[in-house]
């Protein structure tokens, strides 16, 4: 049903044919992709509103559900400075915030 599907390519090779070639391989074509739409509706139940898919949708149309982002474990680096941090903050060490380059 995609760009690169089977029903695409068929539709593509009609500029060559005939008007009346043309006219009746168009309405074939388009029979076909109803019933498979309408094969694919009654097989996933698409007519029902679901998260994935708002009652504001058209019917056919298919939204894929975005997963929700996973935490990320910190970098290595932020990792290691953190544990340094700990460390000298145990040791009896402030860490302070500033800029890393002082100007005169």
């Amino acid at each position: 049903m995609g760009r690169k599907g089977a029903l695409a390519e068929i539709s593509k090779g009609m500029g060559k044919l005939s008007p009346e070639e043309r006219k009746r391989i168009g309405m074939l074509l388009n029979d076909a992709k109803q019933r498979i739409e309408a094969a694919l509706d009654a097989k996933n139940g698409s007519s029902m509103p679901t998260p994935c898919a708002p009652a504001s949708m058209p019917s056919g149309w298919i939204s894929p559900c975005p997963r929700p982002p996973q935490p990320r474990p910190p970098a290595p680096i932020t990792r290691i400075q953190r544990e340094l941090e700990d460390l000298f903050i145990s040791l009896g060490f402030a860490v302070l915030d500033g800029p890393e380059v002082e100007t005169e």
